[in-house]
């Protein structure tokens, strides 16, 4: 679901890992935008033909090691997730699929039509909410001596990352303006604050 951190952590194990090629699709993504976006990634030209820079890009991933992850892929129609595969199985690479869960139906097809794509799924794995140790550590790199402040953030959160951390800059925020330490009080305004 939206606010678990599948991008950040995306972005992140991609700053860690320079053998990583992040593709951050959007609505306007085709099979050409993608190609012309890998071969860019991969010092190719980004011209010709989707053959062709399927072609380029193949030869260049072959035996590399690599992965691509592609995130909000989701976005990705039919044709481009085919081409990717072919990648995967030609190359011998890893690939990514990072996205909401209407990805998993893409991936299927709307009458389980696309077997042949959908069979080259190794895992398919859904990121639940964050534990509260996981607020607890958060709320603590942020706010040291929360003391137990972290129990009103994960609470108000619903363990949801993205608005865990809009809850933690907003009280902050409030605390620094009256001068006054986050508290549970400070918390809840915050919360009242935020569109989620």
């Amino acid at each position: 679901e939206a606010g678990i951190g599948k991008t950040a952590a995306a972005k992140e194990y991609a700053s860690r890992n320079t053998d990583v090629i992040l593709i951050e699709a959007d609505l306007g993504y085709t099979a050409r935008v993608l190609f012309t976006e890998l071969s860019r990634r991969l010092g190719l030209e980004a011209n010709g033909t989707i053959h062709d820079m399927f072609e380029e890009v193949k030869s260049k991933l072959s035996g590399s090691g690599r992965l691509i992850i592609v995130d909000e892929a989701e976005h990705l129609p039919y044709r481009a997730l085919e081409l990717l595969r072919r990648v995967y199985d030609k190359a011998g690479i890893g690939v990514l699929l990072v996205g909401m869960p209407r990805l998993v139906n893409n991936l299927r097809g709307k009458r389980g039509e696309y077997a042949q794509l959908y069979s080259r799924v190794g895992i398919a794995q859904n990121l639940q909410r964050l534990a509260g140790e996981d607020t607890q550590a958060l709320v603590h790199s942020l706010i040291p001596n929360s003391n137990g402040l972290w129990k009103e953030f994960h609470e108000g959160s619903s363990g949801n990352a993205r608005v865990l951390v809009k809850l933690l800059l907003r009280s902050i925020r409030i605390a620094e303006v009256n001068q006054v330490p986050v508290t549970a009080d400070v918390v809840k305004v915050a919360r009242q604050q935020l569109i989620f």
